[in-house]
C-alpha cells in the first residue's frame, strides 16, 4: 500500500524501494514509509517555497520597483492564472498570512512602507536580495555580458615614439646615421566615462610590448 499523500509520480518514485521494504517486513516497510512521507513533503515544501521567492523577484524585475506593497504583491502574484498562487489558499488566492508564513522562512518579515503619500504593509526588494542569492540560480541570459573588447579611438590607444636607430652599411663606417623615428598618431588613453565591466581573463586581447631593435653597424 502506498502512501497515499504522495502524488502519482512520487508514489512511482518509491514504489520498488517500498516493496523491497515489505519483503523484508512490516517494521522494515513502516520505516520505509516514514521516511518516503518525511523525504516527499519537505522536498515538495522547499519547492513552493523556492518558486514563491522566484516569482517574487520577477514582480519586482517587471514593476522596476524597490518596495511593494503587500496587497500589490499579492495581487502581481495572483493575477497569472497559470501560477498555482490564484488557488493556493483551497481554490482561493494566497492570503497575506500565508505570504507572510512562507517568507518567513527566508528570514523575511513584512514592514512599514511608505508609498507616495501613504504608509502601509509591504516589503523591500533589499529584504530579498540574501534570499535571492542564496536560493535562486542565476539568470541563464544576461543582457550585458562582454565577450570580448574592441579597442576603438575612445577607448584605448597606443602611442609608439620611440626612435630607432639605422645604419646605412654603404656609409662604410663614415658615422653618419640616419634616425627613422615611427611617429603613428595613437595615444594611450584611457575612457574616463567609460564603466568598468567585469569579463574573464581569456576573453580579452592580449598586448604584447615591443621592444625595438638595438642599433647594429655593419662593416665591410
Amino acid at each position: 500500500m502506498l502512501p497515499d499523500v504522495l502524488n502519482d509520480r512520487q508514489q512511482d518514485n518509491w514504489e520498488p524501494l517500498l516493496a523491497i521494504a515489505e519483503c523484508a517486513g512490516s517494521a522494515w516497510l513502516d520505516r520505509a514509509n516514514q521516511v518516503a512521507l518525511k523525504l516527499s513533503t519537505s522536498d515538495k515544501s522547499a519547492s513552493i517555497s523556492n518558486e514563491l521567492l522566484a516569482d517574487i523577484q520577477e514582480v519586482f524585475e517587471s514593476k522596476r520597483a524597490s518596495k511593494i506593497s503587500t496587497a500589490d504583491l499579492i495581487n502581481a502574484l495572483t493575477e497569472d492564472t497559470e501560477k498555482s498562487w490564484a488557488t493556493y489558499n483551497r481554490g482561493k488566492p494566497l492570503s497575506p498570512k500565508q505570504l507572510a508564513n512562507k517568507l518567513r522562512d527566508y528570514g523575511v518579515c513584512s514592514k512599514t512602507i511608505r508609498l507616495g503619500y501613504e504608509t502601509i504593509k509591504g516589503y523591500e526588494l533589499n529584504q530579498f536580495s540574501d534570499a535571492f542569492d542564496r536560493y535562486l540560480s542565476p539568470a541563464t541570459s544576461l543582457l550585458s555580458v562582454t565577450t570580448s573588447q574592441t579597442n576603438t579611438s575612445n577607448d584605448l590607444s597606443v602611442v609608439d615614439r620611440k626612435p630607432v636607430t639605422v645604419t646605412d652599411p654603404s656609409k662604410r663606417n663614415t658615422g653618419n646615421e640616419e634616425n627613422v623615428t615611427d611617429r603613428k598618431n595613437v595615444t594611450v588613453t584611457q575612457n574616463q566615462n567609460a564603466t568598468p565591466k567585469p569579463a574573464p581573463a581569456l576573453a580579452c586581447d592580449a598586448v604584447t610590448d615591443r621592444t625595438p631593435p638595438a642599433s647594429k653597424s655593419i662593416r665591410i
